[in-house]
């Protein structure tokens, strides 16, 4: 049975001294190895806006615990926060912004 990375489930031990970090890391190695997480879950998304299963559950999670309506064409996930900050410059240039430099003095 092959998963989606936005449906894998990884049970964390609360009790382990081992650190969150290395029981993901054992987890996501085991899903892989085991093939039920295939490589291509891993790759970045052939959607510019981030992966569409992603973005589903994520509007989800904002409706649901946040209160937020939000619709998965409304979110946009970005590779970091340089990839955020250069969509939204790149959105300013569009709307008719002028560039600006800044000195640190």
């Amino acid at each position: 049975m092959t998963t989606r990375a936005s449906e894998l489930l990884i049970e964390l031990d609360r009790a382990s001294r081992e650190p969150l970090r290395r029981q993901l890391e054992s987890g996501l190695r085991a899903a892989i190895e085991d093939g039920s997480l295939p490589d291509g879950e891993l790759d970045y998304p052939a959607d510019s806006w981030g992966a569409v299963d992603l973005r589903a559950a994520l509007a989800g999670y904002l409706s649901r615990v946040r209160g937020v309506r939000v619709d998965r064409d409304n979110l946009i996930l970005t590779l970091g926060f340089l990839h955020g900050l250069d969509l939204l410059f790149r959105g300013l240039v569009l709307r008719g912004a002028l560039a600006r430099a800044l000195s640190g003095r």
